[in-house]
């Protein structure tokens, strides 16, 4: 036979159980289930458009793999492209952004992104199609964004070709400057 003081502990027990299910009813998971299990991870929304290309028809790059620069651990951490790879041609981004990954990601400081290139073509106005090299086949870019705990931080990268400098060197290698535009979380 249970003794009095444990009909209490089981009472108080049911008590505070029942408490618990009518928060979550009232006030929603949403608010109340990330203080009972904590978030390590905030979403990293990657965004890519351009300025206008001059003297190409089209500048088509693939990507096949994004990583950003974690302050807190020095670490390099995969941002996930949903298909694999993408591609993009710069000359159609005029005033617009095109998704390029979409991925959880640890939550933390990130003082920089990297682009693996694929493969990059071009064609000049005229019809001339040639290969656009990006040595070494990666670009680096400079940006601080903070990811917080079930949030979004989007990226938008603004990727400028000097499509003189690619037409004028015998191996097509392009310099470009790329503008990281931070849209925290709200």
């Amino acid at each position: 036979m249970a003794s009095g003081k444990h009909v209490l502990t089981f009472a108080a027990v049911g008590i505070l159980i029942a408490a618990g299910l009518i928060a979550v009813g009232t006030l929603g998971p949403t608010v109340l289930l990330p203080l009972i299990f904590p978030v390590n991870a905030g979403t990293l929304d990657i965004k890519v458009t351009d300025a206008p290309v001059q003297d190409l028809s089209s500048l088509n790059i693939t990507v096949d793999q994004f990583e950003v620069h974690q302050q807190e651990t020095g670490q390099w951490i995969n941002v996930t492209i949903t298909e694999g790879q993408v591609t993009f041609d710069l000359v159609k981004l005029r005033n617009i952004t095109q998704d390029a990954a979409l991925d959880q990601i640890p939550l933390g400081n990130y003082t920089k992104i990297r682009m693996h290139i694929l493969s990059a073509i071009a064609q000049i106005n005229g019809g001339d199609v040639i290969t656009v090299r990006f040595p070494p086949n990666k670009l680096d870019i400079i940006v601080h964004f903070e990811v917080k705990a079930g949030q979004t931080t989007s990226l938008i990268l603004d990727i400028q070709v000097d499509t003189l400098k690619i037409a004028e060197n015998p191996q097509h290698n392009a310099t470009p400057v790329i503008k990281a535009t931070v849209i925290p979380p709200t």
